[in-house]
């Protein structure tokens, strides 16, 4: 017969919010790049996945419970952007 009682032990909270995508970028002045023969400079920054909120394991991401993956990996991406 067996135990058939339902239980709801491994049940978690789906509930989150994430911070998915985050742009940064600063165009520098133009009296500093002409003197150095640049008509345009701009540095930046592109984060992605840097805050989840959530109450489920840690080893689970909220997006992806369904699959069992990995969780998303968190990247940070900096460049700079000249213009001669």
């Amino acid at each position: 017969h067996g135990n058939r009682q339902r239980s709801s032990r491994y049940l978690q909270n789906g509930a989150y919010m994430r911070l998915k995508q985050v742009n940064l970028g600063y165009t520098l002045p133009q009296n500093l790049t002409k003197k150095v023969a640049i008509s345009q400079a701009r540095i930046y920054c592109t984060m992605q996945n840097i805050l989840t909120f959530t109450k489920m394991t840690k080893l689970i991401d909220p997006e992806l419970a369904n699959d069992r993956s990995y969780p998303m990996p968190i990247s940070y991406d900096f460049g700079i952007s000249l213009t001669f």
